[in-house]
């Protein structure tokens, strides 16, 4: 079970490196700028990888490169996500320095999901959305921003299934939470379809 939740990401080497211990063939992610030139594709090198079923939670405080990670799962059907849309922060920054200590943030590319889907703005759909009952449905996220960029070709895809989690007061025990009790029923499922070895990892999670 990989926990993303309230994750604002990191360095897309590093995203690259997470995702290629789960898939060892296949597009990672993609850059594509307003120069064709600059475009890039990251590719899985083929090594060994962790073959266990798989699920990745996610919310809207989920960003930059742990929705690359996330994107890239859940495109090749590595893992199946859980949760809330993710931050939408798709866009990639150059930093020019100034005088002064002051420096120039330029946006020059955005990321792509292997399937070719932008993150920015639009963020990662879970498979099984997990909604709170009573909860503000206003979530900050990218498309929020004032002057935030959008994707023109970007079509918002929609979760495959939708939970409501009545639960009104936080659990003392995170075992307890509503989105850990789906995330294990939903690697129960997963391992009925998969071989004996899967099972000890599971055992682990139950601990």
């Amino acid at each position: 079970m990989l926990d993303l939740r309230n994750n604002p990401g990191g360095l897309l080497n590093e995203a690259a490196k997470v995702s290629n211990m789960f898939i060892n063939k296949g597009v990672i992610v993609s850059i594509k700028g307003r120069n064709p030139d600059n475009d890039q594709t990251i590719y899985a090198t083929d090594k060994p990888i962790f073959k266990k079923p798989h699920v990745v939670l996610i919310n809207s405080g989920t960003a930059s490169a742990a929705e690359i990670v996330t994107g890239c799962l859940k495109d090749h059907n590595r893992a199946i996500v859980i949760g809330q849309r993710s931050f939408g922060k798709g866009n990639v920054q150059d930093v020019i320095p100034l005088k002064g200590g002051y420096a120039l943030i330029l946006t020059v590319a955005k990321y792509y999901t292997p399937n070719g889907f932008s993150i920015q703005a639009e963020g990662i759909v879970p498979n099984i959305e997990i909604k709170k009952k009573n909860e503000d449905e206003f979530v900050l996220r990218e498309n929020e921003l004032l002057h935030h960029l959008t994707s023109k070709k970007a079509i918002l895809q929609k979760p495959q299934e939708i939970l409501i989690d009545n639960n009104t007061k936080e659990p003392k025990h995170l075992k307890n939470e509503f989105i850990i009790k789906q995330a294990i029923k939903v690697l129960d499922e997963e391992i009925q379809k998969c071989p004996q070895s899967a099972k000890a990892c599971y055992s682990y999670l139950k601990s």
